[in-house]
């Protein structure tokens, strides 16, 4: 019997080390041949799904059985990997959770795969993976396996394969986190000289730690590839599905939104006094309004921008999805960045298609809608091509009322984001500035910075009226300057109980370039203030509603 593959590219049709552990052929098992060729791929014909190469049909030809299928242009897992190296845990969570949507709707079919492996993942150029190599399929029906021969290729067979079980759903998930394994280390989950070795350590041995193949991998890939390489089946996940919902946790967490990215920076103050209340307040109200679908929060780099779109996101996530796209990464659409951050598969054809994909996974994940979604793009730059993709989100955001976009961004950037898509009034886009702090609200932030920094009972630390009226006029009313200068007052202090105006005056405003060593602080002149420093505390006062002092009572 011969069989025909057509639109396949030969490049990817590579032999492997050992392709099948036996298997029996239809007439040994009283079959015809040709009639349980026809039948079995029939089946798999049935399969339809974004991410399994189709099948278009199946047919005779004289003497010849073929299939018809789809034609996909790209590279095998494990090709990709031998001339790359692994994936990273990102990368390679995204195809899996695509390969287990895959595989879900092979077992919706009642397909047994019994081959997933690296070589049968198809990586085509706009990233997007395809499972296919249906060769080994076979039909359930009724919840028995409709053939007892053992197929597979052992570095991805389940244990009770080589007990001489019959294939299952639970054998194709073990093989898929074996395969998950291999992308994220460049190796199998275990490895022996002879099949005898192999087995056992299939069997028995204790599945390796991928960190200990490649540093970095969290402890979420980790866990995941521990149930599905669990020894029993009932120990792995109970369907494709139920995988792929814990890898769609696990691919939201790695992209943007673990605990850690609602977290204040160490020794950053909470955002509770003015301005930031204000700010709070209005983008909180602005976020209930229906008419608006996008908001543009303006400051200057180290306003507290990012910190207050943190907390922002934190209060908005207890009623709908939220996600944050924070570091572009310029292989990726911004769909297909906004999609990984929401923990979904990007897809990887157009457009339309990424953005559909999102929505589609918007309304799976919060079918109700009570409250659109959230997006969070921050520390983006405008260009051209993120302009452009901005400008289609924002249509999208406005006709669906799916999602919300928040863009986080610095003053010489908001312009650029304004312009994406058209006029202002006609995008429902309102921007909302982020202002310097004043004298007053700098002695504020101050107190508030100190009592975040120290644990209640530590011995209290004053710092003089004057001395954080100095860090406003210095910083700009800028919080990572002030960040700055009251981590350098403190640590110069040693310890010490009183932070004076002359602390403030010496400590460095911009950051100290790596490897350059700080030079010793200056000595207080005996006279303080100067004529011109004592003018600049008195116009701060002024400022601040605090009267002005002559020289001698100033400190």
């Amino acid at each position: 019997m011969g069989v025909v593959y057509l639109a396949r590219d030969e490049a990817l049709l590579r032999p492997t080390a050992v392709k099948i552990l036996s298997w029996a052929l239809p007439e040994q098992r009283g079959l015809d041949p040709e009639a349980w060729f026809l039948a079995e791929a029939r089946n798999v014909a049935r399969i339809n799904h974004p991410h399994v190469i189709q099948i278009y049909g199946v047919a005779k030809h004289g003497p010849h059985c073929y299939i018809a299928m789809e034609y996909v242009r790209g590279t095998a897992a494990n090709v990709w990997v031998h001339e790359h190296g692994p994936f990273s845990p990102a990368r390679a969570t995204e195809i899996l959770l695509q390969a287990a949507g895959a595989l879900q709707a092979a077992h919706d079919a009642h397909v047994v795969h019994r081959d997933v492996k690296p070589e049968n993942l198809l990586i085509t150029p706009e990233g997007t993976a395809k499972l296919g190599d249906f060769g080994m399929a076979i039909s359930v029906t009724q919840g028995a396996i409709s053939d007892t021969s053992r197929a597979g290729t052992p570095f991805y067979t389940a244990p009770e394969i080589w007990n001489g079980c019959f294939a299952s759903f639970a054998t194709d998930i073990y093989a898929l986190g074996a395969t998950y394994f291999y992308l994220l280390t460049g190796r199998p989950p275990f490895e022996a000289a002879t099949p005898k070795e192999l087995s056992i350590a299939h069997l028995t041995a204790t599945v390796p730690d991928p960190s200990s193949i490649v540093a970095g991998i969290p402890s979420g890939c980790r866990d995941l590839i521990q149930r599905c390489l669990a020894k029993t089946p009932a120990d792995r996940y109970p369907s494709a599905q139920a995988l792929g919902w814990e890898v769609r946790r696990l691919v939201r967490e790695l992209a943007s939104l673990d605990p850690a990215a609602h977290a204040l920076p160490a020794g950053d103050a909470p955002r509770v006094g003015e301005p930031f209340h204000s700010i709070r307040q209005t983008l909180q109200e602005a976020l209930d309004d229906a008419d608006l679908h996008s908001l543009l929060l303006v400051g200057e780099r180290g306003s507290g921008k990012t910190t207050l779109a943190r907390q922002l996101m934190a209060d908005y996530e207890q009623s709908a999805p939220v996600a944050c796209v924070s570091s572009d990464d310029p292989s990726r659409s911004l769909s297909q960045q906004a999609s990984r951050a929401f923990g979904s598969a990007p897809a990887a054809y157009s457009a339309a298609n990424e953005i559909d994909s999102l929505l589609e996974e918007l309304e799976r994940a919060h079918p109700e809608r009570s409250r659109p979604a959230l997006l969070v793009l921050d520390n983006l730059t405008p260009s051209p091509t993120r302009l452009a993709e901005l400008a289609i989100l924002k249509q999208a955001a406005a006709q669906t009322r799916y999602f919300r976009i928040l863009v986080v961004t610095t003053p010489e950037l908001a312009d650029g984001w304004c312009r994406a898509g058209g006029r202002e009034p006609e995008l429902g886009l309102r921007r909302i500035e982020m202002p310097a702090l004043d004298g007053r609200q700098t002695l504020q932030y101050i107190a508030d910075w100190l009592r975040a920094a120290f644990e209640p009972n530590s011995p209290p630390v004053l710092i003089t009226p004057d001395a954080g009226l100095v860090v406003a006029h210095r910083s700009g009313g800028n919080l990572a300057r002030m960040n700055r200068m009251i981590a350098s007052m403190l640590a110069a202090a040693e310890g010490g109980a009183v932070l004076s105006s002359w602390d403030a005056w010496i400590a460095p405003v911009d950051a100290v370039p790596p490897g350059l060593v700080p030079s010793p602080p200056l000595a207080r002149p005996p006279r303080w203030p100067s004529p011109e420093v004592l003018e600049i505390l008195n116009t701060q006062r002024r400022a601040a509603g605090i009267p002005t002092r002559p020289r001698e009572k100033l400190e």
